[in-house]
């Protein structure tokens, strides 16, 4: 085969120099890959060719300006990438006589490359959303109710989520205020920012200042180096101060600075510093009686009650007790390795005691229980004894209007909690109750796992 019929044939293209940068010879896919015919670049200057956009950066321009093998990426008029490899032929005299380049196409390569970034970029931003999905569940999650209240509650939280107006969340203790408060920031445009949290009651008076706002080198004994303050370190984020009663009163003029002018200045330092943060405040005590008593600033307290949230105490939403339950259950069963249920009784005793400690106090009864109830059933008797006193003896008791449905559920749970109690297994108890035993299983189920709201 000839020089000519190997130009002709061949896939990439062919092109040779002389020593000037004068085109001698190049292959018929020129016509593909740089968008003009062999005839329209033999005798053009290579440096015509680049100037023109024919392709460029030119490979052999640099071979020559080298004076060696030059290898690069190669873009031609029609959109094409090539993959040039450009190699210098000299004489005796060590004068380049000729350059030849043997060009491919790689452009199909390059868009698969970048077709895999792409599609690694999406799984990654798939991956981002899926992670914030399950934390958003996650933090809803927590929230688990049955009371009209409560779904007002957070329908209104979710509501606010989206405005950075400052929250005040009210109630006694153990009633979920951070949980309300994680759920706001997890349900708002800084979801993917800090939450930062601070207890103001349970640091001392001397600390609480450097730990909100930080402090500069040599502020005062033993500050060594600058710390950051809590402020900072939320920054772009939300910051939940719980107990914020009893923040001390010269703090509360630091704290209303960053709430209207949004900066502060570290201990010791001079610098103003500029903060974007959210602010949830939370209290057991009543802040409006505190102005009174001139213990809270008024300006203070306005500052922070643009968007109240109350939750009211467990015996308020005596409907949400049995899902608490259930879901406390079943969160410890887990971590002991156990299958306790509870029995009618005793859910009747938990249902009617007025639990001062809220959900914090239910919580801890039910994990106590469990680790000390020996049986399948967590009986009345195994209740501490402030729960045997509350209750009184099982009957169906209607003092309100509830759906007719919603009542019959709870008269057919009460029914095959007794039967289960009485008879101990669910043939049996079907037998008693006139309904077959796959029946009562399919109940039982029913009962052990209720639904997280």
């Amino acid at each position: 085969m000839d020089i000519k019929a190997i130009f002709e044939a061949s896939y990439d293209v062919i092109y040779v120099s002389n020593g000037a940068g004068t085109t001698l010879r190049v292959s018929s896919a020129c016509e593909r890959l740089f968008g003009v015919k062999p005839e329209e670049l033999i005798g053009k200057n290579v440096r015509d060719a680049e100037k023109q956009n024919i392709y460029k950066p030119s490979a052999t321009r640099l071979a020559l300006e080298k004076k060696q093998k030059v290898s690069l990426v190669q873009e031609t008029k029609c959109g094409k990438r090539l993959l040039v490899v450009s190699i210098p032929i000299f004489n005796e005299n060590g004068e380049i006589v000729r350059v030849v380049n043997a060009s491919r196409d790689i452009t199909e390569l390059n868009k698969l490359q970048e077709e895999l970034e792409e599609t690694k970029n999406l799984v990654q931003e798939y991956k981002r959303e899926v992670l914030q999905l399950k934390k958003e569940k996650e933090s809803h999650d927590k929230l688990i109710f049955k009371s009209p209240q409560m779904e007002d509650l957070v329908n209104f939280a979710i509501k606010v989520a989206d405005v950075n107006s400052t929250v005040l969340i009210t109630g006694e203790s153990g009633v979920g205020k951070e949980v309300f408060a994680k759920t706001i920031h997890d349900s708002s445009p800084r979801k993917n920012e800090v939450f930062v949290k601070i207890n103001c009651g349970a640091i001392p008076e001397n600390l609480l200042e450097s730990e909100l706002f930080g402090y500069e080198k040599g502020a005062f004994t033993g500050a060594y180096k600058r710390k950051l303050g809590l402020f900072e370190q939320a920054n772009h984020g939300t910051i939940f101060l719980d107990e914020i009663g009893d923040l001390p009163l010269p703090l509360q003029v630091k704290l209303l600075r960053v709430l209207q002018e949004k900066e502060f200045t570290r201990i010791g330092g001079t610098e103003t510093i500029k903060v974007d943060v959210r602010i949830i405040a939370a209290t057991n005590k009543d802040l409006k009686e505190m102005v009174k008593e001139g213990k809270f600033r008024e300006d203070l307290y306005y500052r922070l009650d643009v968007l109240p949230l109350h939750i009211p105490p467990l015996r308020e939403r005596r409907e949400d007790i049995p899902l608490l339950i259930n879901n406390f259950l079943a969160k410890y069963n887990q971590i002991h390795v156990k299958d306790l249920k509870i029995s009618n009784e005793a859910m009747e005793a938990l249902i009617s005691y007025d639990w001062p400690g809220n959900v914090r106090e239910l919580e801890n009864i039910i994990e106590r229980v469990i680790i000390t109830t020996d049986n399948n059933f967590v009986k009345l008797e195994d209740l501490p004894g402030g729960f045997r006193q509350n209750i009184a003896p099982i009957s169906i008791h209607v003092s309100e209007i509830m759906p007719l449905k919603e009542a019959l559920e709870v008269v057919e749970e009460r029914l095959v909690n007794l039967a289960m109690e009485k008879y101990k297994t669910t043939t049996a108890a079907a037998k008693a109750l006139g309904i077959s035993q796959a029946s009562v299983s399919r109940k039982l189920k029913k009962m052990r796992f209720l639904p997280h709201f």
